[in-house]
């Protein structure tokens, strides 16, 4: 025990420190620690990138998979309202009743598809990808629609699922052409030179047959008074209708309403004026005609006379029979009050045509009694009457042309706006995506455990090639 406590102290470190070797050539456990421990620098270093090189695949993964998949886009579409006057009415600009199938018209879907280019497809291809509806109202808490007005507004619609239209830009930028043309096909059929005042809901139609040729008497100057009287009425009616529509229309600045103070003017005071004075005289219209024709027209009008007398005496009959039958028939009751016009309109032109038999006649006496003062009457009135007409015709041709041009402005500034087209929208769908964790964890694990191998593999590289090199060179 004494002799080896007396041991150097250098020889008891070198037997803790160096095991002893195999013999036999064999590779233990105690080999594969001493050969990593020897290499340690480098296995470490691999280990670290591996691990380092698993954590930032780890990461890059993760992020990748757990934020959402590339959007994808779903239904494009348009919304196109009609904005011209009789839209709410379901009627095109013309009056006509409103049909869908203006949508579907070949010509408007070969413009369409030319504005952008796409000569490759035909226009029922394209018809076949693209839905048209009507918008629908929107509706109260109990169902019903909250506009009273028909909506005027149609969604045109390029599925998601389109193959002639595959990208978004492709369906938006048709959409667009698609609302310019159905625009531009509007205004080419109803907005144009040819319709202008012509129009649902315009005037100068009415204004054309009102101001049409007047077959004046050739004898009764009163009838002819009548007869201005009657058209200046009918034209103010149209003024009015015109001035309530656009109460700041000026032309040479003039209103509507100023034209139909003027127009009031000549019935008010001078047609009314002359119309007094032709029933204080006589006057007679073509004096020297007349004298040849007066017997003829006396016995013309009390042939009309009787005529309506018998008219008026048949549907009297035809009253009195109705009295007879059923008076819950509703079919009877009808009849009875149309009869009952006929006659009373029959009755009241047998008044006036005696009336105009007894002028006529009056006229004839005070021909023979008093001719040059009913000559110089006739003169008078003659002169007064066709300036009253030139008047007349003036005041037309006028107003036919500002009317002409009011419309004219209008339709222009109505086809600027007839058809309001939206930007094109498209649906955008985002599919979320989750993260497998399994496929973390084995990319993580596995550059950690490559790193690992790495440096395993080193550390034997570092221990045996030195050796293995060494040995060679003994063996030489």
């Amino acid at each position: 025990m004494s002799e080896n406590n007396n041991l150097p102290e250098k020889e008891i470190n070198l037997n803790l420190k160096i095991p002893p070797e195999q013999q036999d050539g064999s590779f233990s456990m105690r080999d594969l620690v001493l050969t990593i421990y020897n290499a340690r620098k480098i296995f470490i270093i691999c280990c670290l990138v591996g691990l380092l090189l698993g954590t930032i695949a780890a990461a890059g993964y993760y992020a990748a998979s757990s934020g959402s998949a590339p959007p994808a886009v779903g239904d494009s579409s348009i919304t196109l309202t009609l904005n011209y006057s009789g839209a709410e009415h379901n009627i095109y600009p013309n009056g006509a009743g409103f049909n869908v199938n203006l949508f579907y018209e070949i010509e408007l879907w070969e413009n369409a598809l030319r504005a952008v280019g796409r000569d490759d497809i035909t226009p029922a291809d394209a018809m076949g990808e693209v839905r048209i509806a009507r918008q629908t109202p929107r509706l109260d808490e109990h169902g019903h629609p909250i506009e009273e007005i028909l909506n005027t507004s149609f969604i045109v619609t390029i599925p998601s699922g389109s193959v002639v239209f595959t990208d978004k830009e492709a369906k938006e930028s048709f959409l667009s052409a698609f609302g310019v043309e159905y625009k531009n096909a509007i205004n080419d059929r109803y907005f144009t030179d040819s319709n202008v005042g012509m129009l649902w809901n315009q005037q100068l139609r009415k204004w054309n047959e009102s101001s049409g040729e007047i077959l004046w008497d050739s004898f009764s100057f009163e009838r002819n008074f009548s007869l201005l009287n009657s058209r200046y009425e009918s034209l103010i009616g149209l003024l009015e209708s015109l001035f309530n529509a656009d109460p700041m229309y000026r032309a040479s600045g003039k209103s509507f309403n100023d034209f139909i103070n003027e127009f009031n003017e000549i019935r008010n005071n001078d047609i009314r004026l002359w119309t007094e004075r032709l029933t204080q005289n006589a006057y007679i219209r073509n004096i020297d005609q007349f004298k040849n024709e007066y017997q003829l027209q006396i016995d013309l009008m009390r042939l009309n006379r009787e005529y309506s007398l018998e008219r008026v005496d048949s549907y009297n009959e035809l009253l009195t029979s109705f009295q007879q039958k059923d008076a819950n028939d509703g079919s009877i009751v009808w009849s009875a009050v149309y009869m009952l016009d006929e006659a009373r309109t029959q009755a009241d032109k047998a008044a006036d045509l005696q009336r105009q038999i007894r002028q006529t006649e009056y006229n004839a006496r005070m021909l023979e009694t008093n001719e040059q003062m009913l000559r110089a009457n006739s003169r008078e009135a003659e002169s007064a009457l066709t300036a009253f007409i030139e008047d007349l015709e003036r005041n037309q041709e006028e107003l036919a042309k500002i009317i002409f041009d009011y419309y004219k402005q209008l339709n222009e500034s109505t086809a600027g706006n007839s058809v309001l087209a939206t930007t094109p929208t498209s649906q955008v769908l985002i599919t979320a995506v989750g993260v497998s964790t399994t496929r973390l964890l084995m990319l993580f694990a596995g550059l950690t455990f490559v790193g690992f191998a790495f440096g395993f593999c080193a550390a034997f590289v570092k221990k045996y090639l030195p050796e293995k090199a060494e040995t060679n060179k003994k063996g030489k």
